[in-house]
C-alpha cells in the first residue's frame, strides 16, 4: 500500500506504469487501485491511506464519467468504450457505496447506459464501441459477460441491502 499510494498524484490519480512511456491515466487500472486500497484498509483496520482512499476515489468519480453515465477509457478521452471497464466502474462504485453517498447512485446510472448502449437484444454484451457508433459485437465469454455479470449481480446485492 506504501508504494501504490507513494506513486499516487497529487490530483488522485495513478499513472498505468511508471516509466514515462506509461504515463497515460486509465478508467479500470484505477479502479483496481481504489478496491485493492479499500479491500486492505477494510481487512486490516489500518487507516492510514484514508486520505489517499478518498483523494483517489473523487478523481475517480469525478473524471471517467460523462453526465449520461457513459464511462471513459481514459481520464481525457472517452473511446474505445470498454465493457471490461464499464463493468468495473459498476463494481467499483458498488463497493464503495458505503463510503460515498453519490456512488450507488453513479453505479446505477453507468449499468443503465451499459445495458442501453452495450447489450444486444439478444441479451449479450458488447465487447467494444468506437467513435462513429461502431461496435465489436462478437459475443466474448471473458472481457464483457462474465465481467458484468458479476457487476450487475453485485450492484443489485448492494441495491437489496438499501
Amino acid at each position: 500500500m506504501e508504494y501504490s499510494c507513494s506513486r499516487q498524484l497529487t490530483d488522485g490519480a495513478w499513472y498505468y506504469g511508471e516509466a514515462s512511456n506509461l504515463h497515460w491515466i486509465d478508467n479500470f487500472h484505477t479502479e483496481h487501485n481504489l478496491d485493492s486500497l479499500k479491500c486492505y484498509m477494510d481487512n486490516t483496520g489500518d487507516d492510514t491511506y484514508s486520505q489517499n482512499l478518498r483523494r483517489g476515489f473523487d478523481y475517480f468519480k469525478n473524471i471517467f464519467f460523462e453526465p449520461s453515465g457513459r464511462p471513459k477509457y481514459y481520464h481525457n478521452r472517452v473511446y474505445p468504450v470498454d465493457s471490461q471497464f464499464a463493468s468495473q466502474a459498476i463494481e467499483t462504485l458498488s463497493n464503495f457505496s458505503e463510503y460515498n453517498e453519490s456512488a450507488l447512485p453513479l453505479a446505477i446510472k453507468v449499468s443503465d447506459w451499459t445495458i442501453d448502449n452495450m447489450q444486444d437484444e439478444g441479451g449479450y454484451f458488447y465487447y467494444r464501441q468506437y467513435p462513429w457508433g461502431i461496435k465489436a459485437t462478437t459475443p466474448m465469454l471473458h472481457w464483457a459477460q462474465a465481467t458484468m455479470y458479476r457487476a450487475l449481480t453485485n450492484l443489485l446485492s448492494y441495491l437489496e441491502k438499501q
